[in-house]
């Protein structure tokens, strides 16, 4: 059977060099196999390396034998901008508004499929085309208007104006016409979007597409490993959509959050179906448990729509009008806008894992349904995140913490207080995975 297959490899090679002596006796034994491989794409992350080859289904087994093999998968597609994200409902008429946006000095970026020409948005977004990307599809950028507009204005209301934004986006368009036929077409698009994390600094980060494959608990995808590695220095708020495969056989685990959402540095954004207080998961949201070192995945739900509630969103221009739409692809962007919401209310600039650990800890769920839910439902309004009730007080600590030691933090007690006080904490940190 010579029926070639495209196939992504995982070596363990503690080197952490391009050119090691692991790399180069993977090279020899696939040439002396006849075996498809490429070298310019491999990429190095924590003592792995992840690169493409391509293969005769006869030689599958022979492969297997190399002594550092850690995994050997189909070379997973980029997850179609179909079926959960189509339109559907009748469309309305939007105005725009003219204010400026809230934060302007906030860095926001959206990694996506673009946006169709004359989008009407450019008082706040600025379009970018990623190195090496091909023609615009109109399909892929129906998808990034409709998670431009999810940031922007969140969800709509056919009676009510648009809110005002909180900050400028820039969209990088990272999915063009030639990665539907390339076999690696998941390498190409996480080359783009690190092209653009290694070259400038964001303080948040919007995903809503990726490959197109469960988590497995002993399995590494080079998006998840490589975007871990860049966000650990701490500076950005990274929300990445968790999948839309939670109605997949959950005997097989097919129904387990998708790369790159198990990371630990960034927050994969599971949909709801409502935001009233009735809500519950939306079937088609991806489940949890994460893969350790990050078993609790999604972080936490946000409202990403239904068939009995739709998530309204841009989905036409010239003239500019919204219809209902459903997905990940859309709570991820919501979660995104609350967070840069929350840090434009404030002076003091609150860091990346300040923002984090407010999100996390307003999420509202409870233990049984953790595995469905996360920490919980994230309130896209604003007042629920950083007002406090009466008899109630939010305390943000941020500072860098010692490599070595312990660090005490004192807790301001109001003068005259008796009783009881219920704590709730969370914490939250980057590192090095």
């Amino acid at each position: 059977d010579r029926i070639n297959i495209p196939l992504e490899v995982v070596l363990h090679n503690p080197e952490e060099s391009g050119n090691s002596d692991v790399i180069q006796t993977f090279a020899r034994f696939m040439q002396s196999l006849d075996v498809f491989y490429d070298l310019d794409r491999q990429r190095q992350t924590g003592g792995l390396a992840f690169l493409p080859v391509v293969a005769p289904r006869d030689r599958i087994d022979d492969i297997l034998n190399f002594s550092f093999l850690r995994a050997l998968r189909e070379a997973p597609r980029i997850i179609p901008f179909d079926p959960i994200t189509r339109s559907f409902g009748k469309t309305f008429p939007v105005s725009l508004s003219t204010e400026d946006a809230l934060a302007p000095d906030l860095s926001v970026a959206i990694f996506d499929g673009g946006l169709p020409s004359n989008h009407g948005l450019d008082k706040w977004v600025t379009l970018h085309d990623a190195p090496g990307v091909g023609a615009p599809i109109v399909a892929a950028q129906a998808h990034g208007l409709a998670v431009t507009s999810a940031f922007l204005f969140g969800p709509l209301a056919q009676t009510q104006p648009l809110p005002r934004p909180y900050a400028n986006i820039d969209h990088w368009r990272v999915y063009g016409a030639d990665d539907g036929n390339s076999d690696f077409e998941a390498f190409d698009l996480l080359d783009r979007i690190e092209d653009v994390l290694t070259s400038r600094r964001y303080d948040f980060i919007n995903i809503s597409l990726g490959p197109d494959y469960a988590l497995d608990d002993d399995d590494i995808s080079p998006w998840t490993a490589r975007l871990d590695q860049i966000l650990s220095t701490g500076e950005t708020v990274a929300t990445i959509a968790c999948g839309n495969n939670g109605a997949l056989d959950q005997t097989n685990g097919l129904h387990r959050v998708q790369p790159p959402s198990d990371g630990v540095n960034m927050l994969a954004v599971g949909a709801s179906d409502s935001y009233a207080s009735g809500w519950k998961r939306a079937d088609y949201s991806a489940c949890g448990p994460g893969r350790s070192p990050g078993y609790v995945k999604p972080d936490f739900l946000s409202f990403g729509g239904s068939h009995a509630t739709p998530f309204l969103a841009l989905s036409t221009v010239d003239p500019l009008a919204a219809s209902g739409t459903m997905g990940t692809s859309f709570s991820a962007p919501v979660a995104m806008r609350t967070g840069a919401g929350v840090r434009a209310q404030f002076t003091e600039p609150l860091w990346a894992p300040a923002v984090k650990a407010l999100l996390v800890h307003h999420a509202a769920g409870d233990d049984v349904h953790r595995i469905e839910n996360g920490w919980g439902f994230l309130s896209h309004g604003l007042g629920d995140l950083v007002l406090c009730d009466d008899y109630e007080a939010h305390i943000v600590y941020q500072r860098q913490m010692p490599i070595t030691g312990a660090v005490r933090l004192y807790l301001p007690i109001p003068d005259g207080l008796t009783g009881n006080v219920e704590i709730k904490a969370t914490f939250c940190f980057y590192c090095d995975v």
